[in-house]
C-alpha cells in the first residue's frame, strides 16, 4: 500500500484540531478504512503521536505494554486520545500553508514519484524560508 501524503495531512490536521476522544477511521468516510489505519500506523511509527503513558506492569508476563495509541478492535480502527509529538507539530507547521504545500506537492511530482516525511518536511521549510524572503 502506497502513502498517501494527503491523507497524512489530513490525520494531522484533525488529531490537531481534536480535545481528547477517539479518531476513528470512519471520520474519513472517503477513503477505505484499511488505509486509514494503515496511514494511522505509519503516523504512530514515524513518531508522530505520542505513546500512551507506560501502565504499570500488571503482570510479569507482559513486561512490555503495547503503548501505541492505534487500536484495531472488531468495531473498527480508531486512535486512542491522539496526541501529536514534537516531531509530529513540527511536520505539520512545515505543511500546514496551502501554498507552501501546493507547491511541494508540484516540486515531487516533476522529481521523483515518492519520497520521505523528513524530505518533504525539509522542502516544505525551504519553500516557506523563499517565501518570507530568508
Amino acid at each position: 500500500m502506497k502513502r498517501d501524503m494527503e491523507l497524512i495531512r489530513r490525520i494531522l490536521f484533525k488529531i490537531e484540531e481534536m480535545n481528547g476522544g477517539s479518531l476513528r477511521a470512519t471520520y474519513f468516510s472517503d477513503v477505505d478504512a484499511r488505509v486509514v489505519e494503515h496511514h494511522f500506523r505509519l503516523l504512530d511509527d514515524s513518531g508522530f503521536l505520542l505513546p500512551l503513558p507506560a501502565a504499570p506492569r500488571s503482570h510479569p508476563n507482559n513486561p512490555n505494554p503495547n503503548r501505541s495509541r492505534v487500536r484495531s478492535p472488531s468495531t473498527g480502527c480508531f486512535i486512542q486520545d491522539p496526541q501529536l509529538s514534537s516531531k509530529g507539530h513540527d511536520f505539520l507547521d512545515a505543511i500546514r500553508n496551502d501554498t507552501i504545500w501546493s507547491k511541494v506537492k508540484e516540486q515531487l511530482q516533476n522529481s521523483v514519484t515518492s519520497t520521505t516525511l523528513e524530505t518533504i518536511k525539509a522542502l516544505a521549510v525551504s519553500i516557506g524560508a523563499k517565501m518570507l524572503g530568508i
